[in-house]
């Protein structure tokens, strides 16, 4: 149901841009080369440079967590002992245990980073149904790939055109109207939307030089600048996060950094298929709870919650191989200076990172 009162689809001040109440911090208003107008601040600069994310890295505290066992007899007897222990919670306690983090503190600002497959069925589903079950809410940080924040905001602001991402590749159709029910359901309960996801262009440009450590950094500092520049320092903002899973666990070091008043609240999702290379899936599996619908809480982890979807008989063809010893998903690695040093890089490479930095130097 929409919203009667959405404050950033108020009338601005006279003579000024429409969508000036989406942008409460830093403003910018001004007419643009296209014809358009807006209050938005300049986007942040991607980070390219491997030596400065190692610098901006290094000058930060790493995060000293635990990680979950991936050998099956220590996973199992863990999970056994938090239910034992009440640390799990089944079927529609699910959504009151993490809602529950949103009542904890209401003057601190939250960030609950959701860290999801992007190709398996159910998993945004449920992440739709905790938005349209949970009150508090904000604003959403979005992975997608869209070609303009602006152009968006304009469909937020005015629900002109109709909300659809199209075809994923790789995604399946199922999955595509989750997410697109996502959009419907922000506009519909006026969640200020950040596509927080670097340009596809200069991410794409960047992997051919950077390592996944690396990469990977560079589009989480941005996200973490571009949510902050749309949050009220006035008021309390709860910020929810949709983003791939190899992000979950680095996504509090960048959010500590940039908001240190803020608290950040990680759940790593899994099923919606059966994947066997994890062995979190396989210990699910051989507990009978495949089809089940539960949250595991933790503590002291990388991860403060293990979020499971029921698989409905669904298997996830691709994915590891149960031999490379992964939990539940990917640990990457945050780089600093103090990891050995890189493969040198070719010439081809360097002309290409020069031509980057070039860029991000005159724009």
């Amino acid at each position: 149901m929409l919203v009667q009162e959405c404050s950033y689809r108020n009338t601005p001040p006279q003579g000024l841009p429409a969508d000036y109440y989406l942008w409460p911090g830093e403003k910018r208003c001004a007419n643009r080369p296209d014809g358009t107008s807006s209050c938005a601040p300049a986007e942040p600069k991607m980070l390219i440079d491997p030596a400065k994310i190692e610098s901006f890295n290094g000058d930060l505290s790493l995060p000293n967590y635990q990680s979950l066992p991936s050998a099956e007899d220590n996973l199992k007897q863990l999970l056994i002992e938090a239910n034992q222990r009440r640390q799990i919670f089944w079927d529609d306690r699910v959504f009151s245990a993490i809602r529950s983090e949103i009542e904890l503190n209401d003057r601190q600002d939250l960030h609950i980073v959701f860290g999801t497959s992007h190709v398996t069925d159910g998993q945004i589903e449920f992440f739709n149904s905790f938005l349209e079950k949970t009150a508090g809410i904000t604003h959403l940080a979005l992975e997608y790939d869209v070609s303009s924040q602006a152009l968006m905001d304009t469909m937020f602001l005015t629900g002109w055109q109709k909300f659809q991402l199209g075809s994923g590749g790789v995604i399946s159709d199922h999955e595509n109207d989750a997410r697109d029910r996502t959009l419907w359901l922000a506009y519909d309960n006026c969640f200020n939307t950040v596509f927080a996801n670097p340009p596809r262009a200069s991410v794409d440009e960047i992997k051919k030089f950077l390592p996944d450590g690396y990469w990977y950094s560079a589009k989480e500092i941005f996200a973490v600048e571009r949510v902050s520049q749309r949050l009220d320092p006035e008021k309390r903002e709860v910020v929810v996060w949709e983003w791939g899973a190899d992000h979950t666990h680095r996504f509090p070091f960048y959010i500590r950094n940039k908001m240190p008043e803020a608290r950040t609240v990680t759940i790593i999702v899994n099923g919606g298929s059966y994947t066997d290379g994890y062995a979190f899936d396989r210990v699910v599996k051989q507990l009978g709870w495949l089809d089940k619908l539960f949250v595991l809480k933790l503590d002291g982890y990388q991860y403060d919650y293990v979020l499971h979807i029921p698989t409905e008989g669904r298997v996830k063809p691709d994915g590891p191989a149960p031999e490379e010893g992964l939990a539940i998903s990917r640990l990457v690695a945050i780089p600093t200076k103090k990891q050995p040093a890189r493969p040198l890089m070719g010439i081809s490479t360097f002309v290409s990172l020069a031509v980057m930095i070039n860029y991000y130097l005159n724009n």
